[in-house]
């Protein structure tokens, strides 16, 4: 069928998305990744946060992840350059429906990929969605439509880092000097 894009199964590991980038991982996956996740969704207008890691890759990533999901209706709320735990924090902290970091995590720079959660900054594993999520993807095409939805770029690092600074008691570092 014309159009439709070829995904590696390969890339869909027990709690995330991941490969070598570009040959396995890609602008046309992110794309589809990005439909996908809307789709297993299953809401009218989802508001998704997208994070991203520093590999070389990540903002060509982060930019077709952000068109699949713009085009699928999903309000996008683009965190940045940002940690896994930042981008959980927000997904929690502020109730959105769900978030994709871009990373992947202690792996090879040559490596990117996705970690999915759901509302409350659930993770979403093999047994609790990725496969659904990979038979969404496989099932789309790649054409790319004008359409747009509300992108949001939000800043929550002194949020999450106010939030940390609340879990512990000040005593217990006085006395040491850094």
């Amino acid at each position: 069928m014309k159009n439709m894009a070829k995904i590696n199964p390969t890339i869909f590991k027990s709690y995330d998305i991941r490969g070598e980038f570009p040959e396995k991982i890609n602008e046309e996956v992110a794309f589809l990744i990005g439909k996908a996740f809307v789709k297993f969704l299953k809401k009218k207008k989802p508001s998704i946060v997208v994070g991203r890691d520093n590999r070389l890759s990540s903002p060509k990533l982060k930019k077709a992840l952000i068109s699949g999901l713009s085009q699928a209706g999903a309000k996008i709320i683009d965190i940045g350059l940002a940690t896994t735990p930042i981008l959980y924090f927000t997904v929690a902290h502020f109730g959105y429906d769900g978030g994709i970091q871009i990373t992947a995590s202690h792996n090879p720079p040559k490596e990117n990929g996705f970690k999915l959660v759901r509302e409350r900054a659930i993770p979403i594993s093999k047994k609790t969605g990725l496969l659904k999520i990979q038979k969404i993807a496989e099932k789309l095409n790649l054409k790319r439509k004008a359409k747009k939805s509300k992108l949001i770029k939000k800043e929550v690092k002194k949020e999450y880092f106010s939030f940390l600074l609340s879990q512990f008691n000040p005593c217990l570092f006085s006395g040491f000097k850094v």
